[in-house]
């Protein structure tokens, strides 16, 4: 059986400064999901380069952007 996909949002990604942290993701960027009822979402991808040894090219994971409210001073 055959798969449709439906676009439901776009992002980029960029690569990422690790500063000395080795397990930082080597890219990252914005996401935006559009939902069935029509509102959006921000989301944020942090994209890995595999080792090697593996038989895939990147690992990604995906996180939902949470608003805080800032501290009262």
């Amino acid at each position: 059986m055959a798969k449709n996909y439906i676009k439901v949002g776009n992002g980029t990604a960029y690569e990422n400064d690790k500063k000395g942290n080795e397990k930082s993701p080597d890219f990252g960027g914005p996401i935006t999901i559009v939902d069935k009822d029509g509102t959006e979402r921000a989301l944020r991808v942090s994209i890995w380069n595999a080792a090697a040894d593996k038989d895939y090219k990147f690992s990604v994971q995906v996180q939902e952007v949470k608003e805080t409210e800032d501290a009262p001073f």
